[in-house]
């Protein structure tokens, strides 16, 4: 490898982000005891993004390559990924706010230094996320869902958190999934897990709150679990389906859960009533194997409560249910009662949204 050579690879999806990639690249631009080359990979961005960020490279002095490729977050980071010339690659998001001009700098020792202890260049590294929202103040979910980033358990972990790896590591995973629009990075995360091991890095990474604040914050991590949960199942039909849905919501700012709901029930019985009820015995051993997030969220609560840092806290009721119910979870009968309660919430759920869309339409009638 050339002298020349980066230290690190940083590729950026992007798509229509002309306000917020310039930033990234000034902050980019700023990192010390390291040095980085950064490759944008544009969707088809219409409101000036390339242009932006030629500009703001010409400004800072800093080497930005930008590539063309069809639109999917997967399809743009894998074409990303192509000229990168560096070892080590960094998958960021367009709406990443980095603060500590070390941090790059620290994540690398700490991810030579776990390859060194390790024997392995099996690992990919992620940093904690820090919401940046436009009204900050004291929230319960944020404070848990920002603690949760910090941990290398399944489910955990999304591509707003970086994504750091081998490039040799990262050609074996196959890339990322280019089968979907979504789910590419719990996919990826997923592929890491089986074949090597996830480690936090120092440092936090920000990252906009704009969906949560849209859309609001338990409404998307609903929808969040209910992608992570039909992947999870094989409930393909469900994502095959989902676009529309999705452009139905890109319409609106609340996001509406009940037709990601009312699609998922379609799915599953079209299905076959006995496939229906496979989907639904895998659902409750998925719900049963993330039940420690209960156990997470009074730590969190006793940790917010004590000022402690997201993630930072004491995790005394996480270790007791590792230990205690941890195996119990992925028994059968736990499995059972999950797929049983989980049912009753899911429908429970979707009649309450199918009762209020009526109301609206009958309001809307009246009117």
């Amino acid at each position: 490898m050339e002298a020349s050579s980066p230290d690190i690879s940083v590729v950026i999806p992007s798509l229509d982000e002309v306000s917020a990639l310039p930033r990234l690249l000034e902050t980019l631009s700023r990192q010390a005891g390291v040095s980085l080359e950064v490759v944008v990979a544009d969707g088809g961005s219409r409101d000036g993004t390339l242009a932006a960020c030629h500009s703001a490279a010409t400004r800072l002095g800093f080497p930005v390559v930008a590539v063309e490729a069809p639109p999917g977050r997967g399809r743009q980071m894998n074409r990303g990924a192509r000229p990168c010339r560096a070892p080590d690659l960094l998958f960021l998001h367009a709406d990443s706010a980095i603060e500590d001009d070390l941090l790059l700098a620290r994540a690398r020792e700490r991810m030579d230094a776990e390859r060194r202890l390790r024997g392995t260049q099996r690992i990919a590294g992620h940093f904690g996320l820090r919401f940046v929202r436009s009204e900050p103040g004291e929230s319960g979910g944020y404070y848990f869902f920002e603690a949760k980033t910090r941990l290398n358990r399944p489910g955990c972990l999304n591509g707003d958190q970086g994504f750091w790896l081998r490039r040799d590591y990262f050609e074996e995973l196959g890339g990322f999934d280019e089968s979907l629009p979504y789910m590419e990075d719990a996919r990826l995360a997923a592929r890491v897990f089986e074949t090597g091991a996830w480690i936090t890095l120092p440092g936090r990474l920000g990252t906009s709150a704009r969906r949560f604040e849209t859309e609001g914050l338990r409404r998307r991590q609903a929808l969040n679990a209910l992608l992570r949960n039909c992947d999870a199942i094989g409930l393909d039909g469900f994502f095959e389906a989902a676009a529309g849905a999705y452009r139905e919501q890109s319409r609106v700012e609340s996001l509406r859960i009940g037709p990601f709901l009312a699609l998922a029930h379609r799915t599953a019985v079209a299905e076959g009533l006995r496939r229906a009820v496979g989907h639904w015995h895998r659902t409750g051993r998925y719900v049963a194997s993330n039940a420690w997030q209960l156990a997470f969220a009074i730590d969190c609560a006793r940790s917010r409560r004590s000022g402690y840092p997201p993630g930072e806290g004491p995790t005394r009721w996480l270790d007791r249910f590792d230990r205690w119910a941890g195996p119990l979870c992925g028994s059968a009968p736990a499995g059972a009662v999950a797929a049983l309660l989980t049912a009753l919430c899911f429908y429970g759920a979707l009649g309450f949204s199918l009762a209020g869309e009526a109301r609206k339409r009958r309001m809307k009638d009246e009117g």
